[in-house]
C-alpha cells in the first residue's frame, strides 16, 4: 500500500504529531509513503528520523507549500485579520490549480490512501482522484476563521472538508461542525514518545527546578525581554521568548526532542498549540497556557484542561511576574494517563484494508 501524507505548514506541531504514526506505519512493511510538506517541516522531519535511528528509505518527500494558517501582528499573537482576509482570498483561488497537481502526484506515486492533516484541498484532490482519505484533526480552519472571513470563501473550507471519507478527531479537539462529518471515529492524543536517558541528563544538568516555555512556531515571537537571572530555576526555552538570565538554556529552533525538555520539567509555560498541550498530558506536567481569546483554538483547550484541573490560562502580559505564575502552577496537579497517546491505533486505522 502507499499512502501520502498532506502536512499544513502551520507551525511545526502539526507535523510532530504525525511523525509516531509515520514511524508506526514505516513499521508495518508499506511498500511507499510519500511525505507533502513546506521545506523547513520536510528537513526537520529528515532530522526527527534520524534522531530515532528510523530508516526512512521508503518515504519521499515532495516539498510544496501546502496550507495557509494564521496572519499574526508582528511581535505578538494577536489575529491581523485583514492581511488574513487577503492571504486567505489569494490561496483558495489557487486550489483548483493545487488539486489538479495532487492528483497527478496521485497517478505517478500509484497512491492508495491519502491522509491529510487539514490541508482542505488535498481531501478534494484524493475525492476527485478516487483515492480513500482520511482527515487527521483536533481543528480545522472552517471554525478557526468563521469570525474573521466572509462566507463566501467560509463555503470553500466547508466544501472542501466534506470531501473527507474518514475524519480521525483527537481529543480535544474544537466543537467543529457536525454535519461535516459523515463518519467520525474519536481517538485520544498523539504525541512523540519521550526517551529516560535523556529526561533525566536534562534534569541532571539543570541541577535545580525546571521550567519549560514555549510560544510554537506560527509566529515570529513576543516584544519585550523577561528577567529571570534572580529565581531558583532553569529556565528552557523555545525560539519566540526573550528571556535574560544566566538559568536560561534557549533551545535552537531545529530542535527535534522538546518532548524530552517537557519530560524533564516541572513546569511548563506554554502557548496552547495542540501537540505541545499533548505531550505536556502526556508527561503529566503542570502547565500554564496562553490566553488568545480571539483564537478559538487556544480558547476551548484552556477552558477544558482547566475545568478537569490540567492547566491555568495565563495572559502573556503575566509573564512580567512569571514567579507569580510559577506559583499558581505548584498547586495544579496534572492526571497523568488520563488521555491515552493514541499513535498505534490511528496507524491501524489508516492502514486497515479495505
Amino acid at each position: 500500500m502507499n499512502i501520502a501524507f498532506f502536512i499544513t505548514n502551520h507551525g511545526f506541531g502539526h507535523l510532530m504529531r504525525n511523525m509516531p504514526v509515520i514511524i508506526e506505519i514505516l513499521g508495518s512493511g508499506h511498500d511507499h509513503l510519500v511525505v507533502v510538506a513546506a521545506n523547513p517541516h520536510i528537513s526537520l522531519a529528515k532530522e526527527y528520523f534520524r534522531y530515532e535511528k528510523i530508516d526512512d528509505s521508503k518515504i519521499e518527500y515532495v516539498p510544496f507549500d501546502t496550507d495557509m494558517g494564521w496572519i499574526l501582528e508582528s511581535g505578538s499573537l494577536k489575529v491581523d485579520v485583514p492581511e488574513l482576509e487577503k492571504a486567505v482570498s489569494k490561496y483558495t483561488t489557487e486550489w483548483p490549480e493545487r488539486v489538479e497537481w495532487a492528483k497527478k502526484l496521485f497517478a505517478e506515486k500509484d497512491i492508495d490512501r491519502v491522509v491529510v492533516d487539514i490541508v482542505p484541498w488535498a481531501l478534494t484532490a484524493a475525492k476527485e482522484a478516487g483515492i480513500k482519505s482520511f482527515l487527521m484533526a483536533s481543528f480545522t480552519w472552517l471554525e478557526q476563521y468563521q469570525p474573521y472571513l466572509s462566507e463566501d470563501i467560509l463555503a470553500k473550507y466547508r466544501k472542501a472538508y466534506k470531501d473527507a471519507d474518514k475524519v480521525l478527531m483527537y481529543k480535544l479537539h474544537d466543537e467543529m461542525i457536525p454535519e461535516l462529518y459523515a463518519e467520525r471515529i474519536d481517538v485520544g492524543i498523539c504525541a512523540r514518545t519521550m526517551h529516560p536517558e535523556q529526561v533525566e541528563e536534562i534534569k541532571r544538568k539543570a541541577g535545580m527546578p525546571i521550567v519549560f516555555m514555549s510560544i510554537g512556531g506560527s509566529n515570529d515571537g513576543i516584544k519585550g525581554e523577561i528577567e529571570v537571572g534572580n529565581l531558583p530555576y532553569i529556565f528552557i526555552t523555545t525560539p519566540g521568548l526573550k528571556l535574560v538570565g544566566k538559568n536560561v538554556w534557549n533551545l535552537p529552533k531545529e530542535i527535534n526532542n522538546t518532548q524530552d525538555f517537557i519530560g524533564a520539567a516541572d513546569y511548563c509555560i506554554s502557548k496552547a498549540g495542540w501537540t505541545t498541550v499533548a505531550e505536556m498530558l502526556a508527561a503529566g506536567k503542570p502547565m500554564a497556557l496562553l490566553k488568545r481569546p480571539d483564537v478559538i483554538e487556544d480558547t476551548q483547550y484552556i477552558k477544558r484542561l482547566e475545568d478537569s484541573g490540567n492547566a491555568i490560562g495565563i495572559y502573556t502580559s503575566e509573564l512580567s511576574h512569571i514567579e507569580s505564575v510559577i506559583e499558581k502552577l505548584k498547586v495544579v496537579k496534572n492526571k497523568k494517563n488520563i488521555y491515552k497517546n493514541d499513535y498505534i491505533a490511528i496507524a491501524e486505522i489508516i492502514s486497515r484494508k479495505l
